[in-house]
């Protein structure tokens, strides 16, 4: 869908963006006594997450799981934005950096859409649970 240089950009972008946004939250706003290290991959799934939904918000997905019926690719990223948030702010889930998820989610969104308006998608057909 994006190519390996597009993808590339993408996944070190949104890692860069949460490492970004993480050292700003936890400089600013966290308690002196509050201390979480940004380690790992999830500001980048994030972004990728936002970056693939942001090219066709309204594609259905469909998680195969019982009880859960197929449902526009917006809910889930929209849901895991106001949860990140709220664990954010009242810091529901210690050790989890928050932040991190909201940086990759803000990069990969201006991503998608920039991608978009240049017309160098090909599409969400490659994509499985995406119809």
């Amino acid at each position: 869908m994006y190519g390996f240089i597009r993808f590339f950009s993408l996944w070190i972008g949104a890692g860069i963006s949460g490492s970004l946004f993480s050292q700003y939250f936890s400089q600013n706003y966290r308690d002196a006594y509050s201390s979480n290290v940004s380690v790992g991959a999830s500001a980048t799934l994030c972004g990728f997450l936002v970056a693939v939904t942001a090219v066709k918000p309204l594609a259905m997905v469909n998680f195969r799981l019982p009880g859960i019926p197929a449902h526009p690719a917006f809910v889930p990223v929209l849901t895991l934005a106001m949860l990140s948030l709220l664990f954010l702010e009242y810091d529901l889930i210690p050790g989890v950096d928050h932040a991190g998820h909201l940086g990759g989610m803000a990069f990969g969104l201006v991503f998608g859409v920039l991608a978009m308006r240049r017309g160098k998608l090909k599409g969400l057909k490659g994509l499985k649970g995406f119809r």
